[in-house]
């Protein structure tokens, strides 16, 4: 009974951020990022229904993201948090993708990962390349997001990526991406790279490790031969062999 309740209490809070952010009360970026003072430019735009979500998951995303850099779990308190009270001493050392990417919460938004993401795989495979590369998603599913619209059987993004260099030529572009999030997972509490980590509570509750896999696919299909060396994300284990995790969102 005090699960169902506390599932209640995480579903109504959810649902009033969502109502919320509906009514531009909650600040979000725009449909487009653009990002021209670096050297590798990224756009993003999203086809419909998705692109009048983007406000609502960047209200969700912020929320999780600020209650995970306090507590290093989800729960909305120590007692609900159960086996994962500790995480933040055991895994302390743990270099997290979401803060190594976007060291500011209030930034923490779609467009922004994606860009962060795409700019940290490209430093690494790609150091010297400079242009623009250009996304245009679709549809974006994590099974068990907060946001209806992105909940499904399984977590992907389908839609299309073009890469240009500085004087505009084309390098390369894929109209028909379909990425179905595929990760790898370490039971290291002190993993630190270079695949991109991602707390064990994230793989079907937020955004981060499905954006990361599908950029890594978006960018291999660019650079073919460069496949091996984006990186993409990695799941870091925070329960033991034994021990069930209970989502507040579920």
């Amino acid at each position: 009974m005090q699960s169902q309740a506390l599932r209640k209490g995480w579903r109504a809070f959810a649902g009033c951020l969502l109502g919320l952010a509906a009514i531009g009360l909650l600040a979000s970026a725009p449909s487009t990022a653009r990002a021209d003072t670096q050297k590798v430019k990224v756009e993003v735009t999203y086809g419909q229904p998705l692109a009048d979500k983007v406000a609502a998951i960047d209200a969700i995303e912020q929320m999780l993201e600020q209650r995970f850099r306090n507590n290093r779990y989800y729960a909305r308190s120590y007692r609900e948090a159960g086996i994962l009270r500790n995480t933040r001493t055991r895994f302390a050392k743990v270099k997290w993708a979401n803060e190594l990417l976007i060291p500011d919460v209030k930034d923490y938004t779609l467009n922004h990962l994606i860009a962060a993401v795409t700019r940290y795989e490209l430093d690494r495979a790609l150091p010297d390349f400079e242009g623009t590369v250009r996304y245009h998603i679709k549809a974006l599913k994590v099974d068990n997001h907060d946001v209806a619209l992105l909940r499904g059987a399984s977590s992907y993004v389908i839609g299309s990526v073009e890469v240009r260099d500085a004087k505009g030529n084309l390098v390369g572009k894929a109209d028909d991406i379909s990425a179905n999030l595929v990760v790898d997972y370490t039971v290291d509490n002190s993993y630190s790279g270079p695949k991109l980590a991602f707390a064990e509570t994230d793989e079907h509750n937020r955004v981060g490790p499905t954006v990361a896999w599908s950029v890594k696919k978006a960018l291999s299909k660019v650079w073919p031969e460069h496949k091996k060396d984006f990186v993409g994300p990695i799941i870091v284990r925070i329960s033991g062999p034994n021990e069930d995790i209970a989502y507040p969102n579920n």
